[in-house]
């Protein structure tokens, strides 16, 4: 089978309902607690001129994925508070934020019951917890957090809406969501309107599609060869679209506009 074949094959596989369940539970079950495979999102790189982030050694391989949370993370305060992440998938970054921030508690909550093992068995630290759930139905009382943070996870959800809508419930009042993802263009136009409908105040809003492909194209090798060596070759063409090397049809929607990058910081 061509690679342009197996492409198209994939993107209807992605138009199916509870595709993107299955994906993550797939990637779960593959590649366990593989080091390479904890944090999984586009990443992020300030254009030239802004001083680069400071990194543990440990933390350096993965440093623009590192980079995405903090630029998401960094316009709010987490000294001291509750925060939930929503969507933590392998882990990595809630427990980068949870290090980095020095939060009170940190809850790391995700759909996939065997990324949640994973993440419970690889990060053991004081204040941070990780369980399975629903977006769109949080299991926490009204008014339990400070933060809500939500990177690069939405787009899996079947009503961005009724995410928002939960996000604030379980929010003290003053509390911030700090929300980040990547939608195709007539995706993102009504999310502004979703968050204030929900009750937020929006403070902030930004692209960050050049940010996001500069961080792509940095990091290229890196993905390039972590698909080399973790994936059989009959599959390597659609792990390409997974890990968005620039040669995958989800860098070139960021390139030509079809996909936004965005942030957004909304107050209760």
């Amino acid at each position: 089978m061509s690679a342009r074949l197996l492409v198209r094959g994939w993107q209807r596989v992605r138009r199916m309902p509870g595709y993107h369940r299955l994906l993550y539970e797939l990637v779960s079950v593959l590649y366990g607690n593989r080091r390479a495979w904890r944090l999984m999102n586009y990443g992020y790189a300030p254009l030239p001129g802004t001083a680069p982030l400071v990194l543990d050694s440990a933390d350096e391989p993965d440093r623009y994925s590192l980079q995405l949370y903090h630029f998401v993370a960094s316009v709010g305060t987490l000294r001291g508070m509750d925060v939930l992440e929503v969507g933590a998938g392998r882990g990595g970054g809630t427990a980068f934020l949870h290090r980095h921030f020095q939060p009170q508690s940190t809850t790391g909550l995700d759909f996939s019951r065997r990324a949640v093992a994973s993440c419970r068995r690889t990060y053991a630290l004081p204040g941070l917890s990780f369980c399975v759930g629903n977006a769109l139905a949080l299991a926490f009382d009204a008014g339990r957090f400070d933060v809500v943070i939500n990177i690069e996870s939405s787009h899996c959800y079947p009503n961005r809406g009724q995410f928002f809508q939960e996000a604030y419930r379980v929010l003290r009042p003053g509390g911030l969501l700090l929300y980040s993802d990547v939608l195709q263009d007539h995706e993102y136009v009504p999310v502004p309107a979703l968050v204030r409908a929900a009750g937020f105040a929006i403070r902030d809003a930004c692209l960050m599609n050049a940010e996001v492909m500069r961080a792509l194209e940095l990091d290229n090798a890196r993905r390039q060869a972590l698909v080399n060596r973790e994936v059989a070759r009959p599959f390597r063409t659609i792990a390409r679209q997974l890990t968005v090397t620039t040669d995958s049809y989800s860098y070139q929607k960021l390139q030509t506009g079809r996909s936004r990058y965005f942030r957004i910081v909304a107050a209760k």
